[in-house]
């Protein structure tokens, strides 16, 4: 488990810090799930991107373990993009 020390805003489509070590994005308001973009930094310098699917806030009405609404990240990102446009929040974690 890799251990962050400090946290900072991060919005969608914004270039992120050179020497983040990951990000957690929230999806706080939204009925209905979430897509997004994940743009990360490999070792090597190559760039790979992901795409992901975060579950709505009342998904969690059963379990937070069984349908989070948030995504941990934990890999050097050079940004990220709200996809469906629902309002995601997103931290650089350092």
């Amino acid at each position: 488990m890799r251990l962050y020390k400090k946290i900072k805003s991060l919005g969608t489509g914004v270039t992120a810090s050179q020497k983040n070590k990951g990000i957690l994005l929230i999806n706080p308001t939204t009925t209905t799930d979430a897509t997004f973009t994940v743009t990360i930094i490999n070792v090597n310098n190559t760039v790979t991107i992901l795409d992901f699917n975060l579950n709505a806030v009342n998904a969690n009405s059963q379990s937070l373990s069984i349908y989070p609404n948030f995504a941990l990240i934990p890999f050097r990102i050079s940004s990220w993009t709200d996809t469906s446009g629902t309002g995601l929040l997103g931290y650089e974690l350092f």
